[in-house]
């Protein structure tokens, strides 16, 4: 009984134990969880990879508080549209637009000051729709007063000091205009710059008197040309109702510590790489663009309209930040997300969401940065979200700011950190490279900016790493060189004599051969000897058809010079020359995606234009008087070719060895042979069907036509299949459910 009672209390201890021990380990886990998948966030982080694909990452920033009006203790926001941050005063402004109000906190989120009235000349004035707030580093503040048609400006302490209105200038002159500034900034030597609604020919630009000096910044409209031709011929009443070829107003604009213009640009008119600018103060563009892509946010996605139908839109940009060593944030409203950029406009993470749940958006406005935290107002919501940075974000920031002070040895340690939270990280990659380049380590630097697909870095490293390997094996080449020579020297003058030995064990063989196959059982060896040697003569005739083109495709014709086992041996080379192009061009000129190189569509993307080419060629050549047959058109396209062949295999081996300045090389040799196999082709599908040279050309464009209409046919056969398919499916699927 003892027994049983002590077996009981230990079960109950034991199981006691393992409870607690569970419950610390869960809460331990959660707390100091630091990897991607730990933060309980409602979105993903992502980053695109050299081939515009999205590639999950680790996450870049947190939500860690929302403030409300509420929780401030001074009224709900209505419509908030503007937020800034005034870095040496730690002071953070809200246009709090609805309620016709500039709000002012401290960075504790404790109220400064609230202007709402304020004395001017003309007596007692206040706010009418404030969309756009800053201030300088003295303290004073900016306020783009949308409904009034003005600039105001305040001292530090709230107090009313002067304003800027309608522009009084010959540009506004004969033009029915309102002011309606929407954002405002000041620059360090007190100029002033105004985006504008209804304003197209750039941001306003006035001097520190508040005086007008002109616009700056235009974006250049790029206008379709379907567009144009349609508005070109249409009719005049058509004419003006169509929408006018006017470039896309600017949507916001910050100043960066270098005193240059960062700005936005929404879309429309303007090509998707001037969405993001970096002005200097004669409105000239400054951005670097060397990412994978320009800074333009999300590209290749699509969004679902009201409809529901799947259409493509891009980012909506409507705010920018500068972020240290002149990395920039950018608000993407339409998704919600938030892009940040390195100076060189590579991409260094994504965060944010559009929903209700914590950290999402329903209209962001404005986004600010204080400190490494960063701050997003949401209009709809009336909402400012504080998003704290996670281990990833700031181990990528420290890493540029290292690479930036030259410290390279430190910026690659940082960049290894980033590489254990991220594998998927190209920037990475490119980081630990450039550190390894200066430290002389070519071989490595090369390794790195392979995985990181930095084509241009790469080629530097690797200019370096060639002349180390010749200076070093210069010797070894010299007496390679000397050895071909003295093996040529020695090859020429004992030609004659190895020349009459080989004709004679030639001969000797060749009776041995023949005395064999005459022979009953071997008769139909005897075939296909004499058939391997006919091939082989028709693979030699091919270098005579590449220089000799119309003698060449004539015996061709009239002779039977080309087997159907040579053409179709050639047109196999062919393809396996265009898989080995694929896959062993250098990695400087070959930007394609080899883990997805699939065999057999390379090998259609081949072989089905070239039987296109040659059905097409058959069918429409015997309607118009043609002479080739289709064997003929056949072996003809096959020794067309050659060039292409003889010319791209040694080039793709010798394309691992070029550098990215040597491209003009590789590019001539390409177009060479290229060109040379379209000469070919043209030259001999006019000799086997003896055209003359007009008929020919007119010809030529029917043969691509008739492809084209082929192609287009065969893809709405095979979209019927698909419809047909899935009717079929859908009638199997109801059927299997009722029954």
């Amino acid at each position: 009984m003892v027994n049983s009672r002590l077996k009981l209390k230990y079960y109950i201890f034991s199981t006691f134990i393992i409870i607690l021990t569970v419950f610390l380990l869960n809460i331990f886990s959660t707390v100091s969880a630091d990897t991607p998948q730990d933060y309980n966030v409602p979105y993903n982080s992502y980053v695109y990879n050299f081939w515009e694909e999205p590639v999950p990452a680790p996450q870049a920033y947190v939500p860690d508080r929302i403030i409300t009006g509420q929780e401030l203790e001074i009224d709900s926001f209505s419509s908030p549209r503007d937020l800034h941050v005034n870095r040496e005063k730690q002071q953070i402004y809200i246009a709090d637009t609805g309620n016709n109000r500039i709000i002012i906190f401290d960075e504790k989120w404790q109220k400064v000051n609230i202007i709402t009235q304020f004395n001017t000349e003309e007596g007692q004035d206040e706010f009418d729709d404030p969309r756009g707030i800053y201030t300088t580093s003295d303290g004073r503040i900016y306020v783009a007063d949308r409904g009034n048609n003005r600039i105001l400006i305040f001292s530090k302490e709230g107090e009313y000091l002067d304003k800027v209105g309608r522009p009084e200038a010959d540009e506004f002159e004969f033009r029915d205009y309102r002011f309606l500034p929407s954002k405002v900034a000041v620059d360090q030597h007190g100029m002033m710059y105004v985006v504008a609604d209804e304003i197209y020919e750039g941001m306003l630009e006035f001097d520190m008197d508040g005086y007008f000096t002109g616009f700056i910044g235009a974006p250049e409209v790029q206008v379709d040309f379907f567009q144009y031709i349609w508005r070109r011929f249409s009719p005049q009443e058509r004419r003006e109702r169509l929408s006018l070829f006017l470039p896309t107003e600017f949507s916001n604009l910050e100043i960066d510590e270098r005193g240059l213009i960062l700005t936005t640009v929404s879309g429309g008119a303007v090509d998707e790489e001037d969405y993001v600018r970096r002005l200097n103060p004669a409105g000239e563009d400054t951005l670097y663009r060397d990412g994978f892509t320009a800074p333009m946010g999300d590209y290749g996605t699509s969004l679902q309209d009201a409809g529901g139908e799947y259409i493509y839109q891009g980012s909506l940009f409507v705010d920018i930040i500068p972020r240290p060593n002149n990395a920039y944030s950018v608000l993407d409203q339409r998704r919600g997300r938030i892009f940040t950029y390195n100076r060189r406009g590579h991409l260094l993470y994504v965060f944010g969401f559009r929903g209700d749940q914590r950290g999402g958006f329903r209209t962001p406005r404005a986004v600010e940065a204080i400190g490494n935290k960063i701050l997003v107002l949401d209009s709809r919501k009336e909402n400012i979200t504080i998003f704290e940075p996670t281990e990833y974000s700031q181990l990528i920031h420290q890493a540029e700011e290292y690479y930036t002070e030259g410290r390279f040895n430190r910026a690659v340690d940082k960049w290894e950190q980033v590489l254990d939270l991220n594998a998927n990280y190209d920037l990475a990659y490119t980081g630990i490279g450039r550190g390894k380049l200066y430290q002389n380590n070519f071989a490595e630097a090369m390794k790195n900016f392979r995985l990181g697909q930095n084509r241009s870095e790469y080629s530097r490293a690797f200019e370096f790493y060639r002349h180390e390997v010749i200076r070093k094996n210069l010797s070894i080449v010299g007496y390679i060189f000397l050895f071909i020579f003295l093996i040529s020297v020695i090859g020429f003058k004992y030609y004659s004599k190895f020349g009459e030995y080989y004709i004679q064990l030639k001969d000797k063989n060749r009776h041995i051969i023949f005395d064999l196959f005459q022979m009953k059982n071997y008769r139909i060896f005897q075939k296909l000897y004499y058939y391997i040697i006919d091939t082989m003569k028709s693979l030699i005739f091919g270098l005579k058809v590449i220089v000799h083109p119309f003698g060449g495709f004539w015996e061709l014709k009239s002779e039977n010079k080309a087997n159907y086992l040579a053409s179709t041996i050639n047109l196999i080379i062919l393809i396996a020359t265009f898989i080995f192009m694929r896959q062993y061009t250098g990695f400087i000129f070959n930007t394609r995606n080899l883990e997805e190189l699939n065999i057999l569509v390379e090998l259609a993307s081949i072989a089905v234009p070239f039987f296109l080419w040659c059905t097409v060629n058959w069918a429409l050549t015997t309607l118009m008087e043609g002479k080739g047959t289709f064997g003929e058109i056949y072996k003809t396209t096959a020794y067309a070719m050659l060039p292409f062949i003889l010319i791209n295999i040694p080039l793709t081996v010798v394309s691992n060895y070029l550098l990215l300045e040597e491209y003009m090389i590789y590019f001539l040799l390409f177009s060479l042979a290229l060109v040379w196999s379209f000469v070919l082709l043209f030259c001999g599908t006019l000799t086997i069907h003896q055209y003359s040279l007009s008929k020919m050309f007119l010809v030529t464009v029917f043969i691509l036509l008739g492809i084209t209409i082929v192609i287009f046919l065969g893809l709405l056969f095979f979209n019927l299949l698909e419809q047909v398919y899935a009717f079929f499916l859908t009638i199997y699927r109801e059927l299997t459910y009722r029954i």
